[in-house]
């Protein structure tokens, strides 16, 4: 029998409306739609283990554990995207012998070797079945991948029914809610990296790694390292190292910070997902004082019109400095009427002076001075001269709309820009009998 699966589609580079109807990937096989819907008596099935044909999956098999079921194909990308946040639900409550996923191929004529590749792709721990006589779609095919059903402990009801992955947040609460976890107690901090008993910080050592060994009785969410230098201070996230077991980061401290101050406190902290918390006491380490002396430097000074309104005017300038450039900004104009809303960015060394020019104004030159500090508060200055050509003067008499000046300089011709395309994932149609 010819049959047919609907994988949604997973994204478009503009979303017109979030009621727009899904894409559909479509294959040679045509599929009966029977999806059992939450609430209603779950079926039982009898499917090969794909791993080993002689072994079958049956509700019995789950008996005391809330099932979640996940009909997917490897060619499925919103199946593909699903993956690793279902690890990331496996992990939480995989462990605690209630809870059980089976992942179910649904596509009989997908390669087995496809399947075999998402399967390692994704380091799957989880049993994976291969519906290839399609008697489970049977009675739970929904004519859409990925469909999920999550099935009671007893394997009597089903307890949920959903098109499409509705994200970790969701599932997490849903599984939560129906096995009644009750999580009080607090994860554990059993070690971490510490800084020399003799190590000093300073603009020259600013660097510290940091190591985490932490624990909980269910999953840990999040740990980060706390850093207070004076009234500065910042959360840093660690991340989980599977390899080492540890969470860990290289921290650096924020030099213009480091510089006047005389001491760095740490204190960390980890969170499970029930958002029971744990902290460590503040531990506080000597910064050494080392002069900075040295001022920063200027060059390659390039101004030019902004594309979009003639009435900007950019100055690229390369601003370096032995330690940090702390800003670059406009200190001081001599033509102040004429400019309004300065302001400076940064991207690695090159800074971005920003000015408006009033266009209405008979102005035939402009001068303005640009700043670079470091932080240790030396400064250099460089006064730049623009002569402008052609000045609209507006009087009451002249309603036409005013002409921006124009700088005579030669242009810089802009760095093309890269455009990255976005894949944005489609809004799911969700369907209950609620």
């Amino acid at each position: 029998m010819n049959r047919k699966i609907v994988a949604i589609s997973i994204g478009i580079l503009f979303v017109l409306s979030l009621n727009t109807v899904a894409a559909m990937n479509q294959r040679d096989t045509e599929i009966e739609v029977n999806d059992i819907l939450e609430g209603e008596t779950a079926v039982d099935f009898k499917i090969p283990n794909f791993f080993n044909y002689n072994e079958y999956f049956m509700l019995e098999n789950f008996t005391g554990k809330l099932l979640l079921l996940d009909l997917m194909a490897a060619w499925c990308p919103p199946c593909n995207e699903a993956m690793p946040e279902m690890k990331q639900l496996y992990d939480i409550f995989g462990g605690s012998g209630v809870f059980e996923i089976l992942s179910i191929a649904v596509d009989e004529n997908e390669p087995r070797s496809d399947l075999e590749g998402f399967h390692m792709r994704h380091d799957i721990t989880w049993p994976m079945a291969w519906d290839l006589d399609q008697s489970f779609n049977a009675h739970y095919g929904s004519g859409y991948i990925p469909t999920y059903y999550l099935i009671s402990a007893d394997g009597l009801t089903v307890e949920f029914m959903e098109i499409g992955w509705a994200g970790f947040d969701f599932y997490f609460e849903k599984v939560k809610n129906l096995l009644e976890v009750k999580d009080e107690t607090a994860p554990v901090i059993h070690e971490f990296s510490e800084p020399l008993s003799n190590e000093t910080f300073s603009i020259d050592n600013n660097k510290f790694d940091v190591a985490l060994n932490v624990s909980d009785n269910w999953s840990i969410n999040a740990v980060s390292a706390e850093v207070t230098i004076d009234d500065f201070t910042e959360s840093i996230d660690l991340y989980y190292d599977d390899k080492e077991g540890l969470w860990i980061e290289t921290i650096a401290f924020d030099l213009a910070a480091l510089y006047n101050a005389e001491t760095v406190e740490l204190k960390y902290k980890a969170t499970d997902y029930f958002e029971n918390t744990v902290e460590t006491t503040a531990q506080s380490y000597p910064i050494e004082f080392i002069e900075d002396a040295v001022d920063p430097t200027m060059d390659n000074f390039k101004p030019r019109h902004d594309y979009d309104d003639e009435s900007f005017v950019k100055v690229n300038v390369d601003a370096r400095d032995n330690y940090e450039i702390k800003i670059v900004e406009l200190l001081e104009n001599t033509g102040s009427v004429t400019t309004k809303y300065p302001f400076t960015y940064a991207f690695g060394p090159t800074w971005t002076v920003v000015v408006e020019y009033d266009p209405s104004l008979d102005i035939t030159s402009y001068t303005y001075e640009v700043v670079a500090t470091d932080i240790a508060g030396n400064t250099y200055t460089e006064a730049l001269d623009f002569e402008l050509t052609t000045p609209t003067v507006l009087d009451d008499t002249n309603a036409s709309t005013p002409v921006a000046p124009t700088i005579e300089t030669t242009p810089v011709p802009l760095a093309p820009f890269l455009f990255t395309i976005i894949a944005i994932p489609i809004l799911r149609k969700r369907k209950s009998n609620k």
